[in-house]
């Protein structure tokens, strides 16, 4: 049901996202953050995400609560130095809105019979 935006992801920390004075990430920092990223998502529910309602059928890119923010947060610790870490929590903080590469996609799927 849920789903992550793998490639947005790459993208923006590869080549789009700006961390100061960082340099960013190699593709095994960015493929470990989305290894992280996915695991968070396997934990939730349709209550752990802030602007969803799913009579809205069809795709929705709903936001991030905080408390899925923090355990992301919490399983990046161990493998990220404090200069990465606080490169992803800017880009948290920049890529969490309904538009940003972060929000959850969601598709229903429904299929119709034909009536006997």
């Amino acid at each position: 049901m849920f789903k992550i935006r793998e490639n947005e992801i790459r993208k923006e920390l590869k080549n789009h996202f700006s961390f100061g004075d960082s340099k960013g990430f190699n593709e095994e920092r960015i493929e470990l953050f989305i290894r992280l990223f996915k695991e968070v998502v396997k934990e939730i529910s349709f209550h752990g995400i802030d602007g969803y309602r799913p009579e809205q059928g069809g795709e929705a890119f709903p936001e991030l609560t905080e408390h899925l923010l923090d355990r992301l947060s919490s399983k990046c610790t161990p493998h990220f130095t404090p200069s990465e870490l606080n490169d992803i929590r800017r880009f948290c903080e920049t890529e969490t809105s309904d538009d940003g590469v972060l929000s959850l996609q969601i598709k229903h799927q429904y299929r119709i019979e034909q009536a006997a």
